[in-house]
Order: structure tokens, then C-alpha cells, then sequence
């Protein structure tokens, strides 16, 4: 797994560094934001999940537990699923200003700086437009 995480990264550094004209501005931009959202994702679940689990076998095969050490191991795996999205929200640029632009018309700020004005029951993803029903 590291050896084509390293692999991928220099591919796309040397793809972004080459200012190749077949590659647009935003494409580069938008293969970094990627990759670094694969890279956080990947992270995760080996903190939340597979560190505190190699853990308590380790402990248990030394023949030396921990007491209590399976609370937060099944804390951590109830929080997995609710952060394992927030990276490709938080860090691809264009999915943080659409849910900046989502969180600010629904607490009434009219001073939004959208690409396009959208009535309030719709908020645009990319190129395309949601309806939300209510």
C-alpha cells in the first residue's frame, strides 16, 4: 500500500509540475485536493480502528491486558463512520463552498457570493443544482 501511495504521489507531483498544457489549472488543482483526501481516508481508519485494535491483541497475546482498554476502542469505531466523510467535505474545494454556501443560507446570511442565485430550497453541487424537499 505505501509503495503505490508513493508511487501515485510522485505521479501526480510530476504530472503537476510538467505545466503541461493538456492539463488545466483546475485539474491539477482538483488531483492534489484528491489526493490528500485518499491520504486522510486512509488515515482514519488506521487511528480509529486498526492502532487500538492491534493494541488490545498485542496485550492479550503478551498475556498482560489492559483493564478498560475496549471502552474507547468501541468508542472509537462508533465515531468512525460519522468522520470518515469529513475529509472529501473539509478538504475538495469545491464541496466546502457549496456546504459554506449550504450552512449560511440556511442561518438567513444574504450576503452569500454564489456563482449563481438559487431559490431556498436549492443549493448547487459542482455544475448541477439540488432541489431539497421539505
Amino acid at each position: 500500500m505505501c509503495y503505490f501511495g508513493l508511487k501515485c504521489y510522485t505521479s501526480i507531483k510530476r504530472m503537476c509540475q510538467n505545466g503541461n498544457a493538456v492539463y488545466s489549472v483546475h485539474f491539477r488543482s482538483i488531483q492534489k485536493q484528491l489526493f490528500v483526501a485518499l491520504v486522510s481516508q486512509t488515515l482514519i481508519p488506521l487511528v480509529l480502528i486498526y492502532i487500538p485494535s492491534c493494541l488490545i491483541i498485542l496485550t492479550c497475546v503478551a498475556d498482560a491486558s489492559i483493564p478498560y482498554s475496549g471502552t474507547p476502542l468501541s468508542m472509537s469505531i462508533a465515531i468512525f463512520p460519522a468522520i470518515d466523510p469529513l475529509p472529501n467535505m473539509f478538504l475538495i474545494a469545491d464541496y466546502r463552498k457549496t456546504i459554506i454556501d449550504y450552512c449560511r443560507r440556511i442561518l438567513g446570511k444574504s450576503d452569500i457570493t454564489n456563482r449563481s442565485r438559487l431559490p431556498s430550497n436549492q443549493f448547487s453541487v459542482g455544475m448541477r443544482s439540488c432541489i431539497v424537499e421539505q
